[in-house]
């Protein structure tokens, strides 16, 4: 009797259902490279300005909502790619990072992610001290003798200005100045995603 892991439920979902239906034994892993992984969150992010506005309203923030429907953009992309969300026993700490990337491989072709969204209610200000936390964390020697030499990335969508990112080092998708009075998208205001490679 073959047994579907929570893996091949999660790639059935992002795919087909009629691949679940298919999956007899689990999915050969494919390696997710970290360019490859910034790559699909940029169409993600282009893809989904709609979305991203409805939640960037919503009380209480929407990084569970850009978790989830991120993990579905990047298995349908590739339903080999594997990866974790809010993964136990990567920081010493009972911190959770929002994705891991190639748990199963070793060394620096795995790769810890966090991630964070501008709202509404936090705002431009609180959202880059929160990129900065989140990066001073993967800088730490605080992760598990596992992940001491993974690939660790920081992420973050915002639509406000935020130059001190890009003299923090970030890169920054798409380039030039953003603001909320933006109406290309049908009275929606760009998204940006800002991005970096945290050295330990």
């Amino acid at each position: 009797m073959s047994i579907i892991s929570r893996r091949d439920i999660v790639i059935g979902s992002a795919v087909t259902a009629a691949s679940l239906s298919m999956a007899s034994s689990p999915a050969e892993a494919v390696i997710l490279s970290a360019t490859d992984f910034i790559d699909v969150a940029k169409a993600w992010m282009k893809a989904k300005t709609k979305s991203f506005n409805d939640c960037w309203a919503t009380k209480g923030g929407w990084e569970g909502w850009a978790q989830c429907d991120l993990t579905m953009a990047m298995l349908a992309k590739n339903h080999g790619y594997e990866i974790e969300r809010e993964m136990l026993n990567v920081y010493n700490s009972r911190d959770r990072p929002d994705f891991v990337v190639n748990k199963n491989q070793s060394g620096a072709a795995r790769i810890v992610v966090e991630i964070k969204c501008e709202s509404f209610e936090n705002g431009i200000d609180n959202f880059i001290k929160g990129v900065l936390i989140d990066e001073g964390k993967l800088a730490s020697n605080s992760m598990t003798s596992g992940y001491q030499t993974a690939t660790r990335l920081v992420i973050g969508f915002f639509t406000n200005p935020a130059p001190d990112l890009k003299r923090a080092g970030y890169d920054i998708f798409p380039e030039g100045a953003v603001t909320r009075n933006d109406t290309k998208n049908g009275g929606f205001p760009d998204f940006y995603m800002c991005w970096k490679s945290v050295k330990n």
